[in-house]
């Protein structure tokens, strides 16, 4: 599919490209891309494989027990990898931006909209990502454990339960959107107009 395709390409630009590399700020999309990459290749197929036809293939004990180890079961799960993952993302984003801001005013470094813009509009996609997928889960959740057992019980199995999936599927795209020095058409303007000043400059 799609993401696993754009996943796998900002992963091998993250390996050759020792300029795309070195910026601290890619790393943590790489960890999110990593984790998409993960998902998108082992739990989701075998989600849509069940949905399918209603049992797990193949039917063995240890493929199972692998698809265990991949999903949630408890109640302190569901806490911890639904309701703080949709609350601490956004968090940690703005606490980020709020870092940056802030060491540049103790560096007494003056910083614009252009100098901050990429970093702001990653920080702001990946948490309305976040949030518009897991945060009516996460509170849901919450709900049907600690009050309502029964509440929004269709919407919830038939909907709501599988919503994270598009995080991991639309992440990658929000990856690249935020990354345009990574892009090939954009590398192959770039490639072009050098060669084009190379060639120039040998006829002067």
């Amino acid at each position: 599919m799609p993401s696993i395709l754009i996943s796998i390409y900002i992963l091998y630009k993250f390996i050759v490209d020792r300029q795309f590399c070195s910026h601290i700020n890619n790393h943590s999309i790489i960890a999110m891309i990593i984790i998409s990459f993960i998902d998108t290749t082992t739990e989701l197929p075998i989600t849509l494989q069940y949905l399918r036809v209603g049992y797990v293939q193949p039917d063995a004990k240890t493929f199972c027990l692998f698809w265990i180890c991949v999903t949630w079961l408890s109640t302190f799960d569901w806490i911890t990898n639904v309701l703080l993952l949709s609350v601490s993302i956004p968090f940690a984003s703005k606490s980020l931006l709020a870092r940056v801001l802030f060491r540049a005013k103790k560096m007494k470094r003056i910083l614009t909209w252009r100098s901050t813009r990429k970093l702001t509009l990653q920080l702001m996609v990946i948490s309305i990502l976040y949030l518009l997928f897991w945060f009516p889960l996460a509170v849901v959740s919450i709900i049907r454990i600690c009050f309502i057992p029964t509440f929004m019980f269709e919407v919830f199995y038939y909907y709501l339960y599988y919503t994270p999936y598009f995080v991991q599927l639309l992440m990658p795209f929000v990856c690249i959107v935020c990354l345009p020095e990574i892009w090939p058409k954009k590398n192959r303007i770039a490639n072009i107009s050098l060669f084009t000043q190379n060639r120039a400059q040998t006829r002067l």
